[in-house]
């Protein structure tokens, strides 16, 4: 008998937003055909969770914000390798953007014993290093890096204790918009396929542009009046790229996680920020339809 009740298994799942009812639970976990069958059972979930071949997959998502100047990004990817790697809280999949190559990697600290001391190793380099340092087990996968005065992607995912099965793959967007932090790195997606025991998982990682505008230069902060039309054009980029990727590998599950830029759903936020019918609400309603076309479900 599996010991797990049905209050701690709709946690398991949601546990922002608990399930009530059987049906809505089962609605959150993938089935043969899309749709769940239409005699359900409690255990049967149960067993799909505690069962001898049932294996838990910790999943972190994390906008890094490693942008930031100089003088401080170097401690802040040393404290994020520290929380990565914590082992009271681990991850087996950990996706990352903003991880940024093409920035200037200069940090400079003033020690009053030793005086200036200056640190010129790469941001990502040195958050993977850390990482590896202190995980052991993890393996690495890095999207576009910078080439000719740009940004690279950003995007950099780690996986611990489970294999990376393939060489990770990689897009970068065609359409960038006119922002000029977006024109200026490498946005795309990142394709790494994960063995998590039961089979493999495909995770993208993606930063969609965010059409913000420095606002120390000339033009001003705020954003740029295309930015909508952009990130719809980035989604049809992304779905292109996982249709030519996952073809040869329909068994496999597929994950899609990232900084899209867009108002999410049911968020405080949105509901303090946006009024029915504003534009920023039909536009994130225009970015999920475009995912359920291909059978992507929304887990926020």
């Amino acid at each position: 008998m599996l010991d797990i009740s049905f209050r701690s298994l709709s946690r398991r799942m949601d546990p922002v937003d608990l399930p009530d009812r059987l049906r809505r639970l089962a609605d959150l976990h993938r089935w043969p055909g899309g749709e769940p069958p239409g005699r359900l059972a409690f255990m049967g979930l149960a067993n799909r969770h505690l069962g001898a071949d049932s294996r838990r997959v910790r999943l972190l998502w994390l906008n890094t914000e490693l942008l930031i100047s100089a003088g401080a990004r170097h401690e802040r990817a040393r404290e994020l390798a520290r929380i990565l790697t914590d082992p009271d809280h681990p991850y087996d999949i950990v996706a990352l953007c903003e991880v940024l190559t093409g920035l200037p990697e200069t940090d400079i600290t003033f020690d009053f014993g030793h005086g200036l001391e200056v640190d010129m190793v790469s941001v990502p380099d040195l958050l993977i290093e850390e990482v590896r340092r202190l995980a052991g087990d993890v393996e690495v996968a890095q999207g576009p890096l910078g080439q000719d005065g740009e940004f690279g992607s950003g995007l950099v995912t780690f996986s611990f204790g489970h294999p990376i099965v393939e060489e990770p793959r990689s897009h970068v967007f065609q359409t960038t918009g006119s922002s000029s932090v977006d024109s200026m790195a490498r946005k795309g997606a990142l394709l790494t396929s994960v063995d998590v025991g039961p089979g493999v998982l495909d995770v993208y990682s993606t930063h969609f542009a965010s059409g913000v505008r420095p606002v120390q230069l000339p033009l001003g902060g705020g954003h740029v009046p295309d930015t909508r039309r952009t990130q719809l054009a980035q989604v049809g980029e992304l779905l292109d790229f996982y249709g030519q990727q996952t073809s040869p590998h329909p068994q496999r599950v597929s994950l899609i996680c990232g900084d899209f830029n867009i108002a999410a759903l049911d968020t405080e936020r949105a509901a303090a920020g946006f009024g029915p019918g504003d534009p920023a609400l039909e536009h994130r309603d225009r970015f999920i339809e475009r995912m359920r076309a291909l059978r992507f479900t929304d887990c926020w």
